[in-house]
């Protein structure tokens, strides 16, 4: 479904600066929720309602429909093991990252996990995860593949995804080292994003699953969280996607 991504970029980074703007001091998200997280990590509907907008302006309220019902096209796949790959690759990665920051000496409390709370975070997760994937996969990745190759796309979607959200990073309150290392992760999980989304033949859900499952993974992470140190994932991320590019899984050339 074509929009113009120039527009959608350039409406994203608009609604971004007015929330940002307004949100600077609200504890909102962590009063309510309890999660370090600020009110502009709500802008993680934008990209599903900005392009439901254009999409409308295009095409009508039909197509709009079509398109939110991406959100559970799991019916594109051929090969559903895929599904399985999204929701366990994050919080394997989360986990190597625990054990690698236990080996190397970082004070970490032990890895108790409250699985009760699990089920709800998958829920809560999970309606701003549909909203994201539907407008970085399913609108911008989906129209930069037609002329780019999914390592090229990917990474294209990333970039901006990172600098997209590098301001609400620095709203949770931590040093400009660990904001630069958790966008540097960002891009990597959008490579890995789009890895999993050709492996299903585009499912928009299988990109749901991957995200909702890595705020899941993120969470559950000792202390809601707050010990997870970007800088000890970045690596594993790192030799994830350079695995997954050196066996195919995203392709240097257009398919």
């Amino acid at each position: 479904m074509q929009i113009s991504l120039r527009a959608y970029f350039l409406w994203l980074l608009a609604v971004e600066a007015v929330v940002v703007g307004l949100s600077w001091n609200s504890d909102l998200l962590r009063q309510t929720l309890g999660l370090n997280l600020p009110v502009s990590a709500l802008l993680a509907f934008t990209p599903f309602l900005v392009a439901a907008i254009l999409i409308w302006r295009q095409h009508g309220m039909k197509a709009v429909g079509a398109y939110a019902l991406r959100a559970i096209d799991w019916g594109r796949a051929r090969n559903p093991l895929w599904f399985l790959v999204a929701v366990v690759a994050m919080p394997a990665a989360l986990l190597a990252t625990y054990l690698l920051m236990r080996f190397a000496g970082q004070p970490l409390p032990d890895a108790g996990l409250n699985w009760g709370a699990i089920a709800p975070m998958i829920l809560l997760f999970a309606i701003p995860a549909a909203t994201e994937e539907l407008g970085w996969q399913a609108i911008a990745y989906d129209q930069l593949r037609e002329n780019q190759a999914p390592l090229q796309a990917g990474l294209m979607v990333g970039l901006f995804w990172a600098v997209w959200h590098f301001v609400p990073f620095l709203q949770t309150g931590h040093a400009l080292p660990w904001v630069l290392f958790h966008a540097g992760n960002a891009v990597l999980q959008r490579l890995l994003t789009a890895a999993i989304y050709e492996r299903t033949d585009r499912s928009a859900f299988s990109s749901l699953l991957f995200h909702t499952f890595s705020n899941v993974a993120f969470y559950a992470f000792p202390v809601a969280g707050s010990a997870y140190d970007p800088a000890f994932l970045f690596p594993i991320l790192l030799v994830a996607c350079v695995v997954v590019a050196a066996t195919g899984g995203l392709g240097w050339r257009k398919s």
